[in-house]
C-alpha cells in the first residue's frame, strides 16, 4: 500500500509551480537520441553498441558473442559488459533473445538517468533554519548512508547539467538524520546520465565493502520497460551479503504506472510524490512531497539544460522531482535505525505513520 508522508523540508511554492509546469516541456528521451547518447531498444534507451550477460553460465557465450564481433570491456560482479561498435540495437535485441536460458540473462546495456535530470534547477530563496523543525540534533548517529548519484567534478570550470544533484540528495537525507555517516558513491556523469552497468558497479561495491552502509540512496531511473539485468543481478548480491541493507529509490517524473526500475525490484522501497507528474502504481512504497524543496547546491557555474550559463553564490536551490522524495524517506529511515530500530521495525514505523497521515486525510 503507498503511504503518503507530510514532507518536512522547507518548500518553495514559486518555485514549485513553475517547476512542475516545466516537467511537460521536456524531453530527456529525445534530448539523448539527438546526442547520440543512446539508442531505442524496446521498450528503453540503451547505450549504442553494448550488450550485458549476466547469471552463473556467463562464461559460456563468450565465443559465441566474439564470432559476432562483440569485445569483453568491463566486468563487475557476475556481470559482463562487452562492445561492438557498428552493431546495431535490434543485432543485439536478437542475440539477447537467442541466448537467454537458465543461468544466463543477457540484455542491451540500458540507460539510466538522475530522476530530475534536464528538468529544472531554478534558484529558490535560502532556507529559514539549516534543519526542519523537530529534528533533534543526533538523529541518524552511527548509521552508514550511501547516495548512487552523480558525479560532483566538474569539468573546464562549469558544473554539469546534473552537477549538485548528489550533494541536493545528500543534504535532504542530512536535514532528517543529521548525524549520519553520508558518502557519495558516484555512478553517472555530470550530466545525470549513466547505464545498467554503471550503477550495478556501484552497488557490487558497496556489496563488497568492508564498511557497508545501512541505507542506499537510488535517485535514478532507467529507460527499460522490465528489470535490467546487471542491476537486477547487484541488487541480489546485495541481499545475499548484506540482508539487512534498506535501498531506497525514487520512483519517476512520467506520471506512469507501468514498473519503473530499479525502484519497482522487489528488495527497493519505491518513493513517489502526490503529484501528477509522478509515476505510481502497486509498486510504489511511499509518498512524499518534493514539489520547490529548497536544499545545499554546489558554489560555481552550472550549465542549464537550454544551454545557458548561470552562477549559483548562495549555495541552495529549490528543486522538484522524485529524486528528493526519496531521501527524505532515506533521512527518516536512519534516523530511526539511529534510534535503535531494526531495519524491519524502522520500515514499519515508517509505514504506520504514513497510514495514519493517509486516514486523517
Amino acid at each position: 500500500m503507498t503511504g503518503y508522508l507530510k514532507s518536512s523540508q522547507n518548500i518553495d511554492p514559486v518555485a514549485a509551480a513553475s517547476q512542475v509546469a516545466a516537467l511537460a516541456e521536456v524531453d530527456t528521451e529525445a534530448d539523448l537520441l539527438a546526442r547520440g547518447l543512446a539508442v531505442r531498444a524496446g521498450s528503453g534507451l540503451a547505450v549504442p553498441g553494448e550488450l550485458l550477460v549476466a547469471g552463473p553460465r556467463r562464461e559460456s557465450v563468450l565465443d559465441r558473442l566474439a564470432a559476432e564481433g562483440f569485445s569483453v570491456i568491463a566486468r563487475s560482479g557476475c556481470v559482463i559488459k562487452l562492445n561492438h561498435p557498428s552493431a546495431r540495437s535490434a543485432q543485439i535485441e536478437r542475440l539477447c533473445a537467442s541466448l537467454r536460458g537458465p543461468g544466463l540473462e543477457l540484455d542491451p546495456n540500458y540507460i539510466v538517468v538522475a530522476a530530475s535530470v534536464g528538468k529544472f534547477a531554478k534558484a529558490g530563496p535560502l532556507p529559514t533554519a539549516s534543519l526542519p523543525a523537530g529534528v533533534p540534533a543526533g538523529e541518524g548517529r552511527g548509521i552508514r548512508v550511501a547516495i548512487v548519484d552523480v558525479t560532483e567534478t566538474s569539468e573546464g570550470g562549469v558544473l554539469g547539467s546534473a552537477a549538485g544533484h548528489a550533494t541536493f540528495v545528500a543534504g535532504l537525507v542530512r536535514n532528517l538524520a543529521p548525524e549520519a555517516d553520508v558518502r557519495m558513491v558516484a555512478a553517472l556523469d555530470a550530466d545525470g546520465i549513466g547505464s545498467d552497468f554503471d550503477v550495478a558497479r556501484a552497488l557490487f561495491d558497496l556489496a563488497a565493502s568492508e564498511e557497508p552502509p545501512a541505507l542506499i540512496n537510488l535517485s535514478l531511473a532507467a529507460f527499460a520497460g522490465a528489470a535490467p539485468v546487471a542491476m537486477t543481478a547487484a541488487l541480489g548480491e546485495l541481499a545475499l551479503r548484506l540482508p539487512g541493507v534498506l535501498v531506497v529509490a525514487a520512483a519517476g517524473n512520467d506520471g506512469r504506472i507501468e514498473p519503473v526500475w530499479p525502484a519497482a525490484a522487489k528488495t527497493v522501497l519505491a518513493v513517489g510524490s502526490p503529484a501528477a507528474y509522478s509515476s505510481h502504481g502497486w509498486w510504489v512504497d511511499f509518498t512524499i512531497a518534493a514539489e520547490g524543496v529548497v536544499g545545499a547546491f554546489p558554489r560555481g557555474v552550472r550549465e542549464n539544460p537550454d544551454g545557458g550559463l548561470v552562477e549559483y553564490r548562495d549555495g541552495h536551490v529549490a528543486w522538484t522531482g522524485t529524486s528528493f522524495a526519496a531521501p527524505q524517506v532515506t533521512g527518516l529511515l536512519a534516523a530511526l535505525l539511529g534510534r535503535g530500530l531494526t531495519p524491519a521495525e524502522a520500515v514499519c514505523a515508517l509505514r504506520r505513520h504514513a497510514d495514519s497521515l493517509s486516514a486523517a486525510r
